[in-house]
């Protein structure tokens, strides 16, 4: 696990994704998704 250097809320979407992608093979959950749209 990579430390994020700076903890700005597009870059911590931005690895929160990534992770997520990554721990979902690829897909995003719906959980996730709704969480991203209220972020944004």
């Amino acid at each position: 696990m990579s430390e994020i250097p700076i903890y700005s809320p597009s870059n911590i979407l931005k690895t929160a994704i990534d992770l997520a992608l990554n721990f979902n093979n690829g897909k995003l959950t719906d959980d996730l998704t709704i969480l991203i749209l209220e972020i944004l």
